[in-house]
């Protein structure tokens, strides 16, 4: 019994030396870090016509994929975990959140990498796509920053009553959500701690549009 104590110990010693090994290395530990479900996409042009966008014209990788895969994706997803305060990477941040929040009042819990497959004409067309991310809740609080080669921007976008994100781009690269932080700080006013899991939520959503 001592000998298979001994051994488990061991184990799981290895194993948390592992994971510091892997987090040392920027493995990323974003909550829930899978690609979202891809539900809907559009392709909007400026005379007003629209066209459908399939799920496989559209690549949305998780985080720890896309950071030795997608080459700049490992500096952006630094950016936006390691940052304390969000005007430092978005400059206006602080206008597109509710009354009562503040930057550094969020927290990263998904970041991705999002490409279009297909010809686009980043000047004449945009694109709104809609994905599935687990675990929103109509009470919480979502903005999502998007990076291009000019850097974190912002644009409004929304989010329905079962989960799914809309937003429009551009322009394609990392996309990241951010969560307010449910610590008794809620939009507009103080709310009760939360318990249990940490869970992504409904509310005032932003987009960043760049490239």
């Amino acid at each position: 019994m001592k000998k298979l104590l001994s051994a488990a110990v061991a184990m799981l010693l290895c194993l948390s030396m592992a994971l510091s090994m892997l987090a040392a290395n920027g493995v990323p530990s974003v909550t829930q870090d899978t690609a979202p479900e891809f539900v809907a996409g559009v392709e909007n042009k400026v005379d007003g016509s629209e066209n459908a966008i399939l799920a496989s014209e559209v690549s949305m990788t998780s985080a720890s994929e896309a950071v030795s895969k997608v080459e700049g994706f490992k500096e952006a997803y630094d950016e936006v975990v390691e940052t304390e305060d969000y005007t430092e990477l978005v400059e206006n941040f602080n206008d597109y959140i509710p009354d009562g929040t503040d930057s550094s009042d969020y927290q990263p819990i998904h970041v991705f990498d999002v490409e279009l497959l297909k010809n686009f004409d980043e000047d004449t067309h945009s694109v709104t796509l809609s994905v599935r991310l687990p675990s929103l809740s109509s009470s919480d609080t979502v903005i999502a920053l998007h990076k291009g080669t000019k850097g974190w921007e912002v644009v409004p976008c929304t989010v329905d009553d079962n989960g799914f994100v809309t937003f429009t781009l551009t322009n394609f690269s990392p996309v990241a959500f951010l969560r307010l932080k449910r610590t008794g700080v809620s939009a507009g006013g103080p709310s009760s701690p939360a318990t249990g899991e940490l869970a992504i939520g409904r509310g005032f959503i932003v987009g960043a549009v760049a490239r």
